[in-house]
């Protein structure tokens, strides 16, 4: 009985640990308060050419960090493969070479990557100073 207690106590301890550090943070005002603007996933369907669908989870916090590093390099390719992983970014690219020319392909790319992005982190998430978590 007593170990089991003892391993409450220890969670209840990281979690009362983990709360001060977040508060912490936002008290610093270095972070951001909301994160993930929606945890519904954002889908590439068969109305848009993608049979099967493009299905994107919300971002855990290692993902966002990807996303964010990749924000920050400008590349819209790089951010396709953070969002979408490789084998989902080349078939976006398939499907928008099949249909459109070069710009227009291109630049929908682009438009997907905000769209997407702008899904989980609300609007201007690629454009803001501090990107999606902090200053830092």
């Amino acid at each position: 009985m007593s170990t089991a207690k003892n391993t409450k106590n220890t969670a209840a301890q990281k979690a009362a640990k983990f709360s001060r550090l977040r508060q912490r943070a936002i008290d610093s005002g270095l972070v951001r308060g909301q994160d993930v603007k929606s945890a519904e996933d954002y889908v590439l369907g068969a109305d848009l050419g993608f049979d099967p669908e493009i299905r994107v989870t919300a971002p855990s916090l290692e993902d966002m960090l990807v996303i964010q590093q990749a924000a920050q390099s400008g590349g819209a390719w790089d951010l396709a493969l953070a969002l979408f992983g490789y084998d989902d970014a080349r078939r976006i690219v398939a499907v928008l070479d099949e249909n459109l020319d070069g710009n227009a392909a291109s630049q929908t790319l682009v438009g997907i990557v905000i769209d997407v992005t702008e899904h989980f982190y609300g609007p201007d998430a690629l454009t803001t100073p501090e990107g999606f978590t902090s200053r830092l």
